[in-house]
């Protein structure tokens, strides 16, 4: 005879393996409708915007690099880097002193070529008479004709000598061309710079940035660039307000390709592709935007409003065929359907689904 006790706990233990089995063929169960029921999804009316998207920096608009146009000393630098100036300050002072002397030489040259040319005028004058004379040969006549013609010469070009060595000495302080930021300093006071008109590219001193004028800059490959255009519309927001969108337009796009290499970490200079500069131009306000500071732009190629759509798994295709399957019930029906504008996540039916039908995500399951 079982004692009570041990009876007890048998029954227990019958019951709580009663429980496990049924736990375990519960949950098989729901194991194998899972597996039955393949994932769906709602064709709706919404908008499908195929566009591509591209990072970009925000610059100034316009940068005026400022060198000499007067050769000498600089005596006085009034500006420093990263202070605003306002167009037509002083940037900085060269040295009249060398500029002054070069001055007085030449017109003294002036006038020394002014008598020369005068003589030159009445020496052919005298000869003349005599050639009319025949004292003198034809030949002899050419002679005093290319005498006077080259005197001539000289008298301009140390009249025009004289003429730029002035406009020199009216621009010995260098003034700011725009209102902006010294972006850069490369002089400093005592240095001697040497004018553009004596050296084709002289130094540049100094940088003005204009500041209130601003655009973003960007690097895109090769396939992006083949699909903007000049003054095409773009949306921009920055990373700081994502949320944020403001409009813009493509103002400039480089026709030569620029090869990718470390200063700018894209996905198209890490496999070595070219690519090409663009600048965008910011509409209205521009406030919000720091020199500097990043921010994404966005191209519309295509867009698609208030239509037919699925989520772009949905869509299968194989060659021109693309079909859906719609469920029907507990049944799939494998539809044929135009497919259009598509987008990252979902694509335009053009015709073959109406709205509210279901449809599959993935193949339906075999029978």
């Amino acid at each position: 005879m079982i004692p009570v006790k041990k009876k007890y706990f048998l029954g227990m233990a019958a019951v709580l393996a009663a429980v496990v089995i049924l736990g375990i063929i519960v949950l098989n169960s729901q194991r194998n409708a899972k597996k039955e029921q393949p994932r769906m999804a709602v064709a709706e009316k919404k908008d499908v915007v195929d566009s591509i998207q591209f990072r970009g920096t925000v610059v100034a608009a316009r940068k005026v690099p400022i060198s000499a146009e007067a050769s000498g000393q600089v005596v006085k630098l009034y500006v420093r880097q990263g202070e605003r100036v306002e167009k037509g300050a002083p940037l900085l002072e060269i040295d009249p002193t060398q500029l002054s002397s070069k001055v007085d030489r030449q017109k003294l040259m002036v006038e020394k070529s002014q008598v020369t040319f005068a003589n030159s005028e009445k020496e052919l004058a005298r000869a003349e008479e005599l050639f009319r004379e025949n004292l003198i040969t034809e030949s002899q006549l050419e002679d005093f004709k290319k005498t006077k013609d080259l005197a001539r010469l000289d008298s301009a070009l140390a009249k025009k000598e004289l003429d730029a060595l002035n406009q020199q000495l009216g621009k010995v302080v260098i003034k700011a061309p725009i209102s902006g930021i010294v972006t850069a300093k490369n002089v400093e006071e005592g240095e001697v710079v040497v004018s553009t008109v004596e050296v084709s590219a002289g130094k540049i001193l100094l940088v003005i940035t204009e500041d209130a004028r601003k655009g973003i800059e960007a690097l895109v490959s090769d396939v992006e660039r083949a699909v903007l255009k000049m003054d095409q519309s773009v949306s921009v927001w920055l990373d700081v307000n994502a949320r944020k969108r403001y409009a813009a337009k493509i103002a400039k796009m480089d026709s030569a390709a620029v090869q990718a290499d470390g200063t700018k970490q894209t996905d198209s200079a890490k496999t070595g592709q070219s690519q090409f500069r663009i600048e965008v131009e910011i509409l209205g306000g521009q406030e919000d935007f720091i020199l500097g500071s990043n921010a994404t732009i966005e191209a519309v190629l295509h867009a698609a409003r208030d239509v037919v759509s699925i989520p772009i798994e949905a869509l299968f295709r194989q060659d021109e065929e693309a079909w859906v399957y719609v469920v029907k019930g507990a049944k799939f029906e494998k539809r044929t359907v135009e497919a259009g504008t598509s987008s990252v996540d979902r694509v335009e039916i053009k015709q073959g689904l109406s709205s509210g039908e279901k449809v599959l995500l993935e193949e339906p399951p075999a029978e």
